[in-house]
């Protein structure tokens, strides 16, 4: 019995620490696609971030919060997850009263967190498509600008040539 709990408890650890993982991953992931974009976009804009950034800042700021409150349940699973192995090595009474209160909870605990990752990755794929749609706008938008400003470059020298074409036949005939 011990060692069925024991083992229950070691299989808990683990996806623990696989969810902290795949949390430190997509943390890294938000930060580097949030970092590398914004500094691309202020240094490209002279110093401020564009108007369709700014919704995303009040995504960023409940990601964090949500970020913090499934760290907190963490460490609260952890604690458990202690409790758990110091009852697995004293008496079977303790082991009987943890095992009614707590493994059906941390089992509808598992599955909320599980929703919960799903419907964050869910609006981290929407943001990044969001994002990407904008990037590829903004790309538009510059290579037109690029055409534009080769153009009038294209005019202003042919307007030179022929000013100096103009003032040359002018000092010839003087």
């Amino acid at each position: 019995m011990n060692t069925a709990v024991g083992a229950k408890v070691n299989q808990l650890k683990v996806a623990a620490t696989q969810r902290e993982a795949e949390l430190q991953r997509l943390r890294q992931q938000l930060h580097r696609r949030f970092c590398c974009n914004a500094s691309s976009c202020t240094t490209s804009s002279g110093g401020s971030l564009p108007s369709y950034r700014t919704g995303t800042i009040p995504f960023l700021i409940g990601m964090t919060q949500r970020e913090a409150e499934l760290q907190r349940l963490r460490q609260q699973l952890h604690r458990r997850f202690c409790n758990a192995s110091s009852c697995t090595t004293s008496s079977g009474g303790c082991l009987s009263g943890y095992r009614t209160e707590s493994l059906d909870g941390l089992k509808t605990h598992t599955e909320e967190l599980t929703a919960s990752k799903s419907r964050i990755q869910k609006k981290y794929e929407e943001l990044n498509t969001a994002v990407d749609a904008k990037v590829n706008q903004l790309k538009v938008a510059v290579t037109q600008r690029e055409a534009e400003l080769q153009r009038l470059r294209q005019r202003l020298h042919r307007r030179s040539v022929q000013l100096y074409n103009q003032f040359r036949g002018m000092s010839l005939r003087l």
